[in-house]
């Protein structure tokens, strides 16, 4: 099985409406990350591009550390992503893995881009960039 696999696992267990087997399908993904292959990271990457996709991609690392590889793809999503609550999902794993220091940069640079939509979004994103950064659920 293919990271597609998993993704499509998840999609049918949620058409299906059975939120157990859905459950059981991601943390399915999120074990088979050890075995990715570059065709699997590749396809989790360009993911983050697509609208739908990209929660699955969001949801699979809310759990897990981010690697490297795929730390520009999900800073581009955090700040592409016009709802200011949805767009958590994606910076939180950014900041959990990497921290403040590394992160912010990587936002702040997306002020003067000239890609349709990134200077609000990394406006919205601000309010997630702060000191001292807690995960959802601590205190």
């Amino acid at each position: 099985m293919s990271i597609v696999d998993r993704h499509q696992a998840c999609l049918d267990a949620e058409a299906s409406g059975d939120r157990s087997a859905a459950w059981d399908a991601l943390v399915a993904a999120r074990q088979y990350l050890k075995q990715c292959d570059d065709a699997d990271w590749a396809w989790l990457e360009s993911s983050l591009d697509d609208p739908t996709r990209k929660w699955f991609v969001a949801a699979v690392f809310d759990r897990e550390s981010l690697p490297r590889r795929l730390l520009s793809a999900m800073v581009r999503a955090a700040v592409l992503e016009r709802n200011v609550s949805n767009n958590r999902a994606f910076i939180d794993p950014c900041l959990r893995t990497y921290g403040l220091d590394r992160v912010k940069p990587m936002v702040d640079e997306y002020l003067d881009s000239d890609v349709p939509g990134a200077q609000s979004g990394a406006k919205r994103l601000q309010y997630w960039l702060r000191e001292p950064y807690k995960r959802r659920g601590t205190f």
